[in-house]
């Protein structure tokens, strides 16, 4: 999961606990079983909703590249490697390194090396290497 959703998460619990502790201080001060009831009701709520974000986070494709995103912005990028075509498919440059690449509907950029390269109107193909 990444930091923004586990942030979500623990906020989550402790509103939940938070309400959940009150109706229930409530329901012992007052002797009802009516605050007790929507106590555990949000105590209920609260797990579900953890339950459904960390569920999500884990099995969705969604959340599987917003965990690898989180990853290469922390990590200084990703393991990989860019190679240059020409229009006739013949490889003119290849590298191979940890860093991001970026790119726009004219250019694709990277730094690698302490060096900016900025590739314009070829065809790039980016792997990642795992």
């Amino acid at each position: 999961m990444t930091i923004g959703m586990w942030v979500t998460v623990f906020i989550i619990l402790l509103a939940g606990g938070v309400i959940t502790a009150f109706l229930i201080w409530w329901a012992v001060d007052e002797q009802s079983i009516a605050p007790a009831v929507f106590g555990t009701i949000a105590a209920v709520i609260t797990v579900a909703g953890c339950i459904t974000i960390i569920w999500f986070a884990s099995t969705s494709e969604s959340g599987k590249r917003a965990l690898k995103e989180q990853q290469s912005d922390l990590n200084g990028g990703l393991q990989r490697t860019v190679t240059l075509y020409s229009y006739d498919g013949e490889e003119i440059k290849s590298w191979t390194g940890k860093f991001d690449v970026s790119s726009s509907e004219t250019e694709t950029y990277f730094d690698i090396d302490g060096k900016r390269v900025i590739i314009h109107g070829s065809i790039v193909v980016n792997e990642e290497n795992e």
